[in-house]
């Protein structure tokens, strides 16, 4: 199975092999930025222009839990050990939010633009993310701590 987002404001399941639509997933008020499917398999999350990280069965594409508190847009989810969630937002801020309850653990901060792209090595306990203005910054996944910061250049 895939999971994608969308400018139609929806999640879809497909299946890998055939490219059939399995089912989607309703409720995003604004275009769906990022996807993608929690460690058990039965459920996705999901974040994008309405500010807001959804929750989904996949069995039966029911939400099962929308959180908020973000800033500006969600552009981009990386999945990390126990259904914790590293959310990249145009709001210059990264957070580790669980995935089960919503709650946001841990939040990184310090950007001076839109954060574009987050990425973990969980085995070394650290975890990156990139913004618009080219800034990447690697952090510390335990605590939050910055570790390094500079610019990418092309």
């Amino acid at each position: 199975m895939l999971v994608s987002g969308s400018r139609d404001k929806t999640c879809k399941l497909f299946d890998a092999h055939s490219g059939d639509s399995k089912g989607t997933f309703n409720g995003h008020g604004e275009v769906v930025a990022a996807a993608s499917f929690l460690a058990d398999g039965k459920q996705v999350v999901s974040g994008g222009r309405d500010k807001q990280l959804r929750v989904w069965k996949v069995d039966d594409t029911k939400e099962v839990r929308k959180t908020g508190g973000f800033g500006d847009e969600i552009t981009h989810l990386t999945l990390l050990p126990s259904d914790h969630v590293l959310v990249a937002s145009a709001d210059k801020n990264g957070r580790i939010v669980n995935a089960a309850d919503g709650k946001t653990l841990k939040t990184l901060s310090g950007h001076q633009d839109w954060l574009y792209s987050s990425a973990a090595h969980p085995a070394s306990g650290v975890c990156a993310t990139g913004s618009y203005d080219g800034e990447i910054r690697l952090w510390k996944l335990d605590d939050a701590t910055l570790i390094r910061q500079w610019i990418a250049k092309p």
